[in-house]
């Protein structure tokens, strides 16, 4: 999915109001970032056991406080013409801001 694709799909889910929480969209993009944070993970695990460099170096799972108002915050800083992105590329490049290897974590 891309950035402006999953935006789009966040824009319904928020017209919701109260009821965004139940919505089947809303399940849709939280099993969607789901996905994508598993894999993520995945692709770190088997750098470190390649003995790779890691793209990045977040704290460990459960530690890095990101929440879905940090995401969509990354991909609606995106201009429109960079939108195309899958959320991965998203995901992946706000996490190496995040949390890039070698220094201090924030």
């Amino acid at each position: 999915m891309t950035v402006a694709e999953f935006l789009a799909k966040a824009q319904v889910v928020r017209a919701k109001g109260a009821q965004a929480a139940e919505s089947p969209e809303y399940k849709e993009l939280q099993r969607y970032v789901a996905g994508v944070t598993a894999a993520y993970r995945a692709d770190l695990a088997r750098q470190q056991a390649a003995g790779a460099p890691p793209h990045s170096c977040p704290p460990p799972r459960g530690r890095a406080g990101l929440t879905s108002t940090d995401l969509l915050r990354t991909m609606r800083a995106l201009p429109p013409h960079e939108r195309g992105i899958s959320v991965r590329q998203a995901f992946d490049a706000m996490m190496l801001e995040r949390y890039p290897c070698g220094e201090a974590a924030p």
